[in-house]
């Protein structure tokens, strides 16, 4: 079983298209080791079968249209809906993931992850990096609406092969960013409550 990942041994930005029809297409862009992203633009919808053991983070960012998510694992269907950015946390995968309109799908590496660790378990990384750690198939972590901001640095993501130079480079700083922004969007905070103290309030 291939991994998802470890895909660019002579070069750190590859382009792979997978799907190419007149303005439609589907490309998947490796640009590390331990991160690549899909970038489509369907009219149709396209199919594609992830069947592995990585351990990753998956962040699904649907602009228009829709991505359907059969997991397999589980005989569950999720379908998200334009306008919306969701974090999963998966650590194998038997997927379909059936996409249809303008959509990013970042994928992350948990080896990528542990490079940034804080030991702080209430810190985004640390929290998604220990889930992804467990045997789970797939778990949605958050979902929100699309913001100005993540849609900015996605489209200069999209556009870095348009640079003159340092694509790798330059990619992975806007990915960095884009990563940094979304995860500080999540509330990791323990407040420590204890069990018994809501019915004590109540």
């Amino acid at each position: 079983m291939e991994s998802l990942f470890f895909n660019t041994p002579t070069q750190r930005y590859k382009t792979t298209k997978l799907f190419r029809s007149d303005d439609e297409y589907l490309t998947k862009i490796d640009i590390s080791n331990g991160i690549f992203f899909y970038d489509t633009s369907l009219k149709k919808p396209q199919s594609i079968q992830l069947k592995n053991l990585d351990r990753m983070v998956m962040i699904p960012v649907i602009k228009q249209g829709s991505l359907t998510i059969q997991n397999h694992a589980q005989e569950t269907t999720q379908r998200l809906q334009s306008n919306s950015i969701t974090i999963y946390c998966s650590s194998r995968q038997n997927f379909s993931l059936i996409i249809q309109g303008e959509i990013f799908i970042l994928f992350i590496a948990d080896f990528f992850l542990k490079q940034y660790l804080s030991f702080n378990p209430n810190e985004p990384i640390d929290f998604l990096y220990n889930k992804i750690q467990g045997e789970l198939s797939l778990e949605q972590i958050n979902q929100q609406p699309i913001d100005a901001l993540s849609l900015y640095i996605i489209e200069k993501i999209r556009h870095t092969k348009e640079d003159r130079d340092m694509h790798s480079i330059r990619c992975m700083h806007r990915i960095i960013e884009l990563i940094i922004h979304r995860l500080s969007l999540l509330d990791m905070i323990d407040e420590g409550i204890k069990p018994e103290e809501p019915k004590v309030i109540y």
